[in-house]
């Protein structure tokens, strides 16, 4: 074709520098757009991996992986398109198994304390007779404090305090009563060594050497001491006559 005219011009060659510099530049953006995704892609993937596997007890690892997941999230907010959208339900999926987690951990604490506040019920109502008695209480309350600690169940540790503080009283009790046992039967022994004599064999007091009291005075005694335990008799009796030890 010939004789082609125009008021423009129409020879472009002076602007393909810039077209290709224009494609350059926006080749490079997907490049970069491309690597952001597969790096959130392959975050996603890991934080999202094995959360049912993560122990019950360890809140901070499972918290740490909604973390991770919340801001993975941030960096996906600004694409849209291609492989995002299967990102985003992946994304999705992994905080819901967060949740799922937590919320079995919080049943478990809230089943930890139930069994406190039954143990704290139980303590409360049982007798103990001796130390030996607190044995299986003790017992049950060193396990199931070994678990709350485990698991951070707070609430559970308030209603397990009661079972302590009665368990504690109890065995401070039966401790002290032990001791005074002991103590008695420390001096009853004491006090019968004292009668042994020279001969090795026990001695008792010559009643022959005490001032013999008349009966008004033993009257008097009586009287005086309604807590102790003496004859009910009034009258002197045949055998404290002859020892000599009441006189008419």
């Amino acid at each position: 074709m010939g004789g082609f005219s125009s008021a423009l011009d129409f020879d472009f060659s002076g602007g393909t520098g810039n077209l290709a510099d224009a494609e350059a530049a926006l080749a490079s953006l997907r490049e970069r757009r491309a690597g952001e995704i597969d790096s959130i892609l392959s975050g996603v993937t890991t934080a999202g991996a094995g959360i049912g596997d993560i122990d019950l007890s360890d809140e901070a690892a499972i918290r740490a992986r909604a973390t991770e997941l919340n801001e993975l999230n941030q960096r996906l907010s600004p694409f849209s398109g291609g492989r995002v959208n299967d990102i985003q339900t992946q994304l999705r999926a992994g905080l819901d198994a967060v949740d799922g987690r937590l919320a079995e951990l919080q049943a478990r604490r809230a089943e930890l304390e139930t069994q406190a506040a039954a143990l704290a019920e139980q303590v409360r109502n049982q007798q103990f007779f001796a130390t030996d008695d607190l044995t299986g209480s003790q017992g049950s309350f060193d396990a199931l404090q070994a678990e709350i600690e485990l698991f951070g169940a707070q609430q559970a540790m308030d209603e397990l305090a009661q079972a302590e503080q009665r368990l504690q009283g109890e065995r401070q009790r039966l401790e002290a009563d032990a001791e005074a046992v002991a103590l008695r039967e420390n001096q009853a022994q004491q006090d019968l060594l004292a009668t042994i004599g020279a001969s090795g064999l026990p001695e008792f007091q010559d009643f022959n050497q005490v001032d013999p009291m008349t009966l008004e005075q033993y009257l008097n005694l009586l009287a005086n001491n309604e807590e102790e335990e003496f004859p009910l008799g009034l009258s002197p009796t045949a055998f404290s006559q002859n020892l000599g030890v009441i006189r008419a």
